[in-house]
Parts: structure tokens; C-alpha cells; sequence
């Protein structure tokens, strides 16, 4: 046996908006895009459930591809592998990509305990659809062994992707949303 246990795959092409878009920090980002959108103009930060120093493990599928092949042609058997990034991105990097892609100059600010009756229309909507991603932005800090894959990744030249590379390729992808929207909008009138 062989199992690959993978973290949080992100797209490491963002031309195909369709394909990405519920994948896990894609979603997410969807749900604060609309949040952050709804809350345009007004004066206040926009309050999010969660912990600005939670991580998550996001590794690119091109990464994911190179070790599963890598790992296929060494022959090795009876091992699980963790196919992850070699460090955590914080949530925050991920919001903060689609704040920059939007120039939401407002803010956000993470809270752990929020009251529902006292949010704004925005923040509920972030509230109540982010949900499912609590576990996340909440997390503990999952550290993952990737000892039986270094050599590997080394040789394969893998560079690990850090909090600068996912807010990056999530401000392009957003901003990439917000053109597809527009256009999509020009059409309908």
C-alpha cells in the first residue's frame, strides 16, 4: 500500500476560474469576496470569525502531481506521504489577498467570538456561509511530517509557497473574478 495524504490544494494556474472556484480556499475567498463587497463604503472594519494567526496547509497541484510521480517511480511501499507544504500560510494571507484584489481599504479584523445580532449584513453573510471553514480559521496549527519526501522535494526543485505566495495568487485570482463579473455583467446590459 501507498497513501497520499494531501493538504489544501491550490490551483497553481488561475486561468480557469471555473475549476478553482470550490476548491477549499477559493470557496472561502468567494464568501469573504462577497462580504467584503457588501460592506464597500461603509465606515467600519468587517468583523470574520477566526484567528489571524490559525494556519492552514496549502500546497500547489503541480507540487502535488511531481511528488505523487516522484513518489511512484521510487518504487517505495507500505508508507503514507504527506503531500504538504513544508510550512504553514496563515489565514490571514488568504484574506488579505482578496482585500487587496478588491482595495478594501475598510478592513477586517478576526474575532474568535462573535454575536450574531450585532453584525452588519456583511458580516453576517460571512458569518453564517463561512461556517464550514471554522475548523480552519480556528485551527490548531496542524503540523505535517514530510520527512519521507524531502529528498524527493529537493530534487524535484519544489519551493515551498509562503504567506507572499498565496496572498499573491489569491489578489490575481480575485482580481481575475472581479474582470470575468464585470464582463459578464456588460453582456447582460
Amino acid at each position: 500500500y501507498v497513501v497520499f495524504r494531501p493538504g489544501i490544494i491550490a490551483g497553481s494556474d488561475i486561468s480557469n476560474l471555473e475549476e478553482l472556484e470550490h476548491n477549499t480556499i477559493y470557496k472561502y475567498g468567494h464568501i469573504i469576496y462577497r462580504a467584503f463587497n457588501l460592506q464597500n463604503g461603509y465606515e467600519s472594519k468587517i468583523r470574520l470569525v477566526g484567528n489571524k494567526l490559525s494556519t492552514l496547509n496549502i500546497i500547489p497541484i503541480d507540487h502535488v502531481i511531481k511528488l505523487i510521480m516522484g513518489i511512484r517511480s521510487s518504487n517505495k511501499n507500505n508508507m503514507i506521504f504527506n503531500l504538504t507544504n513544508e510550512k504553514n500560510c496563515t489565514c490571514n494571507s488568504v484574506v488579505e489577498g482578496v482585500k487587496e484584489s478588491l482595495n478594501f481599504e475598510e478592513g477586517y479584523i478576526f474575532n474568535e467570538n462573535l454575536d450574531f445580532t450585532s453584525l452588519s449584513d456583511a458580516e453576517r453573510l460571512a458569518y453564517q456561509f463561512t461556517k464550514p471553514f471554522w475548523g480552519y480559521t480556528l485551527g490548531d496549527n496542524t503540523e505535517w511530517s514530510i520527512d519521507n519526501t524531502k529528498y524527493l522535494r529537493r530534487k524535484l526543485g519544489l519551493v515551498p509557497i509562503d504567506n507572499l505566495w498565496i496572498k499573491n495568487h489569491l489578489k490575481i485570482y480575485f482580481k481575475q473574478v472581479e474582470k470575468f463579473e464585470k464582463e459578464k455583467h456588460n453582456l447582460q446590459i
